[in-house]
């Protein structure tokens, strides 16, 4: 099992450092969201290990278009909306079911405009309405070659009003973590 997962960490190292900071990041934000909201330790855990995997399935993703300044091509995006699934398949047989679809819907939103099914309100677990947050949230906070990173208490507003697409529940938690500091004390004792 441990070799396993040693390799799946190697297959986001070797893609490159920002994905596997990426992942690491979620996995941080996911659990602090998770605490606030009181969550079963069941569910924390299943969502911890999803989102330190969730974008495993980029390795299969060309660097040309991962790296990419500026906007893709349908073609392009049609290719990254791919990545969910090849996450699903590397971590199919390693993992349990709830594991996998927790990194499998990762980019579903609330009103079904997601990828890569669709699914949309209650079709989505509360672990998968959390990572979608957490996950979010760290692509619009920090330096990504399409983007220029946003403050964090702008972001998590931004999230805030995107009811449509992200559980309120769920964002109002990680809106008290930020406006509270909480949430950047957290982070300072895990990495200390």
């Amino acid at each position: 099992f441990y070799e396993e997962l040693n390799y799946l960490l190697d297959k986001i190292t070797e893609k490159d450092e920002y994905t596997k900071q990426h992942c690491k990041r979620v996995a941080d934000y996911c659990l602090f969201i998770s605490k606030k909201l009181k969550c079963a330790d069941t569910l924390l855990d299943n969502l911890v290990v999803a989102s330190l995997f969730h974008d495993v399935g980029k390795c299969f993703i060309s660097d040309e278009i991962l790296q990419k300044k500026g906007k893709l091509t349908k073609e392009e995006f049609k290719e990254i909306y791919k990545h969910p699934t090849h996450t699903k398949k590397l971590l199919s047989g390693k993992f349990t079911e709830e594991v996998i679809s927790i990194a499998y819907e990762h980019h579903e939103r609330l009103d079904g405009s997601g990828y890569p099914c669709g699914l949309m309100g209650d079709e989505l677990s509360l672990a998968s309405r959390i990572i979608a947050v957490a996950d979010s949230f760290d692509a619009m906070t920090t330096q990504r070659p399409y983007n220029t990173p946003q403050d964090s208490s702008d972001a998590v507003d931004e999230l805030f009003f995107m009811r449509d697409k992200y559980d309120r529940t769920v964002t109002t938690a990680l809106k008290d973590l930020v406006y509270s500091g909480e949430l950047f004390k957290m982070i300072e004792e895990v990495n200390s």
